[in-house]
């Protein structure tokens, strides 16, 4: 894997796209690339402030997995399409978010006034981004949860919807941070499922409370794949 196209930013009233290449869609080419994409997105976050903290990192777009017969079964789950890195300024209340693609590797970067991440501890670099460990023992913990009621609901229940990283803020002594994976819903109560990772030791744990996650209209609104043509990259205006 390699960088093959990076530019200066500017902010203010513009989004910047960083192109990258990547290779590979499976589970471990895409942990990689979610990390070079993270280290890249918190390099373009400090030069649009000093002081900016990456507080929560979301996964979307998941694929359905490859079945025996070599086609896609929508029982199965693949990697993540897409990622949205949110990025806060302690000194200005302001925030910076990053949509990335992951088959393409591109970044956008769009300043924004205040939050739409209500997380406020910065996630330390240290802390592991390895989603596929933290899914796999997401699904392990799941037990009977996905057994029994509506024959389709059951199937899909074990399906992965999305997950994110972000540290906890509900005053526990927990110091790492918490991979959430949502997945579809409980069979008998048609509830939606999900189950927290601890990111550092990989072991499910249990969340008091789930604060400070983006509403669903802010997710379907904030994601967008970056324009970019061919390996370079642009700055789209966004009107004042």
């Amino acid at each position: 894997m390699r960088r093959v196209a990076a530019g200066a930013v500017r902010y203010g009233m513009c989004s910047a796209v960083f192109v990258m290449a990547f290779s590979g869609t499976s589970y471990a080419d895409t942990t990689a690339s979610l990390s070079s994409l993270a280290d890249q997105a918190r390099v373009e976050a400090h030069k649009w402030r000093a002081d900016a903290e990456l507080v929560q990192v979301e996964l979307l777009a998941f694929g359905f997995g490859i079945g025996p017969s070599g086609y896609p079964d929508v029982n199965k789950t693949g990697p993540p399409g897409g990622a949205l890195f949110h990025f806060r300024s302690p000194s200005s209340q302001h925030a910076l978010r990053m949509s990335a693609d992951m088959s393409r590797g591109t970044l956008r970067a769009v300043p924004l006034s205040a939050p739409v991440s209500s997380y406020t501890r910065g996630i330390p670099a240290d802390v592991s981004l390895d989603f596929d460990k933290a899914i796999a023992q997401a699904k392990a913990a799941l037990g009977t949860e996905c057994i029994g009621g509506d024959p389709l609901a059951s199937r899909s229940c074990t399906v992965v919807t999305g997950a994110d990283l972000h540290m906890e803020t509900d005053g526990s002594t927990l110091s790492s941070g918490i991979w959430t994976s949502r997945f579809g819903q409980n069979p008998r109560t048609l509830r939606g499922v999900s189950r927290s990772v601890d990111a550092r030791t990989g072991q499910s744990t249990r969340v008091r409370r789930m604060s400070g996650r983006s509403s669903s209209r802010t997710r379907a609104e904030s994601w967008r794949f970056p324009k970019s043509v061919g390996l370079h990259h642009r700055y789209v205006r966004f009107a004042a």
